[in-house]
């Protein structure tokens, strides 16, 4: 976490985006609370990821859009489908989001 705040501090003007820790790796508690530390984008959801839990971790195992949007809604942000070059695909809207805080990228 204290990584990505940094980042944030120190590179905002050449990094407009910084992704979440790792959800598959790390988990997506972690992924969640890195938004609060200066990430904007939590990455996406997995078909089938098996290195990680083939190495024997706990996370790595498909999580649907609509429960990442959800993380996300409750973390105070706002989830934005995006391309691969931070163009938003569609704007997710729900009467649940504190407006005020920032966007995250789903």
């Amino acid at each position: 976490m204290n990584t990505v705040a940094a980042s944030r501090l120190l590179f905002q003007e050449e990094l407009p985006h910084i992704q979440a820790v790792a959800w598959v790796k790390r988990g997506l508690d972690e992924a969640v609370a890195s938004l609060g530390c200066g990430a904007d984008d939590i990455g996406g959801t997995l078909i089938e990821e098996k290195i990680t839990r083939a190495a024997g971790a706990g996370h790595g195992s498909y999580v649907p859009a609509d429960e990442l949007r959800a993380r996300v809604e409750r973390a105070g942000m706002r989830p934005v489908q995006r391309t691969t070059l931070y163009e938003p695909i569609e704007i997710v809207a729900s009467s649940r989001v504190d407006r005020s805080r920032s966007n995250a990228v789903l």
